[in-house]
């Protein structure tokens, strides 16, 4: 279900007038996943969601695994952390600066692997890559507000629907 959740925000985004760029809602669902259930969930959402995603916005081809590379770090960044909560019977949403430090640095992980996959295509399909590093400061302070923004939304969303499922057991 969090997969379909992934597909459906990948077409939803907020555009930020004058820096060229947008605030994207597709990580939402790996962050909630990573941060709430671990690692090998988060990779699961992240995986099969980035791959639909690519298949029916922009068909297969020879980057498809490239560019399916930026959500699944996100996943590994906010999952590893998450994983070292679990294993001291703790959950990173106990921790809101850790979960907004967390998220943030997976925000600016996956804007530099956008960025190089965004290098590397340019090579593959000889489009000018020189506008690619000028854009990069743009991608990153989107990055930055993305994240922050899907940071605000995902911990309070965490926080309940952990407690709704650990109230339940």
């Amino acid at each position: 279900m969090l997969t379909a959740l992934y597909i459906v925000l990948s077409y939803i985004s907020i555009p930020l007038p004058g820096i060229n760029g947008k605030i994207a809602f597709s990580g939402l669902p790996v962050i909630f996943v990573a941060a709430s259930f671990g690692l090998i969930d988060g990779l699961a959402v992240a995986t099969l969601g980035s791959f639909l995603m690519q298949v029916f916005q922009y068909g297969i081809s020879i980057t498809t695994p490239m560019w399916m590379i930026p959500p699944i770090l996100r996943a590994v960044v906010i999952g590893i952390v998450s994983q070292i909560f679990f294993k001291k019977n703790d959950r990173l949403s106990n921790h809101k600066v850790i979960f907004g430090i967390t998220s943030i640095v997976a925000g600016l992980v996956v804007t530099g692997a956008n960025t190089l996959a965004t290098y590397i295509d340019g090579l593959i399909f000889e489009y000018d890559a020189a506008i690619t590093w000028i854009s990069t400061i743009l991608r990153f302070v989107t990055s930055l507000i993305t994240t922050v923004v899907l940071t605000i939304v995902c911990y309070p969303l965490c926080r309940r629907i952990e407690k709704w499922f650990l109230d339940s057991n």
